[in-house]
C-alpha cells in the first residue's frame, strides 16, 4: 500500500487538489453568493445541507495539503533530473547525496535511473 502511495504521489496530489478546488469553489459560493450562483451548485449547496461546515473546514485545508505535495513532488522531480543530467563523475559526485535523497522520495523509476546512471559512470555503491 505504501508503495502505491509513493509511486502515485504527483497524480493522487493533483486529483485531491482538483477536489479541494472543487470543495473551496462549493464553499465559497455557498457562503458568499448563494442566491447568485449557477444553478448546479446551488443543487448541489441544497444537497450537502448540514455537511457545510465540515466543507468549510476540510475544502481549503485539502486544497492547501494538496498544492503542497504537489508542487514539492514536481520542484523534486525537476531537480532530480537537472542533476542527474550530468556527463561529468566529478559533478555526479558532488550532488550524489542529494540525488540519493530525490530518488528515495520519489518513484521506483527514479531510483532505477538513478542506478543506471551510476553504472554508466562506474561509481561503485
Amino acid at each position: 500500500m505504501v508503495k502505491i502511495l509513493q509511486e502515485f504521489k504527483l497524480e493522487l496530489s493533483a486529483l485531491f487538489l482538483i477536489l479541494g478546488i472543487f470543495l473551496t469553489v462549493i464553499v465559497v459560493t455557498a457562503n458568499f453568493f448563494p442566491d447568485k450562483s449557477p444553478d448546479l451548485l446551488q443543487r448541489v449547496h441544497k444537497d450537502v445541507g448540514g455537511w457545510l461546515v465540515w466543507l468549510d473546514i476540510i475544502g481549503p485545508i485539502m486544497l492547501l495539503v494538496a498544492a503542497y505535495y504537489f508542487g514539492a513532488t514536481l520542484r523534486m522531480s525537476r531537480e532530480f533530473e537537472s542533476l542527474i543530467d550530468t556527463k561529468s563523475k566529478a559533478t555526479f559526485m558532488k550532488s550524489q547525496d542529494r540525488i540519493e535523497e530525490l530518488a528515495f522520495y520519489l518513484t521506483e523509476g527514479h531510483r532505477k535511473t538513478l542506478e543506471e546512471k551510476k553504472e554508466e559512470l562506474n561509481i561503485r555503491r
